[in-house]
């Protein structure tokens, strides 16, 4: 066979039959090695692929979870508003609406903007 001529061959040119055998037991193992290294990167990657999907999922359902959350707040909000604007709207006269709109204690936190002039317009269009 062409194998068996092969080693013939190299046998002849280093003249040295231990050496080609030494050889072939060493590209074996080496090849033995190789798809060994192979098969464990392949299950690597293949775990961190499924730690990947599995993250993924986490993801998607973490954001359904908050998307839902933001929408019943948003509801809820929208609706305190509503019910609060019906009252507001239901007292009596434009300006006593108004006022109960505006903040008339003049007190304003560190943030906000002095808004003591237009307070004191307001209220004393109302009079």
């Amino acid at each position: 066979t062409a194998q068996c001529r092969m080693t013939d061959v190299v046998s002849e040119v280093d003249g040295f039959g231990t050496e080609s055998a030494v050889f072939r037991d060493w590209q074996q193992k080496h090849e033995t090695e190789m798809t060994n290294k192979k098969k464990e990167e392949e299950q690597r990657l293949e775990k961190a692929k499924d730690q990947a999907r599995e993250s993924l999922k986490k993801l998607y359902a973490e954001r359904v979870l908050k998307t839902e959350q933001r929408l019943e707040r948003n509801k809820t909000a929208e609706e305190m508003f509503k019910q609060q604007r019906d009252e507001v709207l239901s007292k009596g006269q434009d300006w006593e609406r108004v006022v109960t709109l505006i903040d008339t204690t003049g007190a304003h936190s560190a943030g906000d903007k002095d808004r003591t002039r237009f307070r004191e317009v307001l209220i004393k269009l109302k009079h």
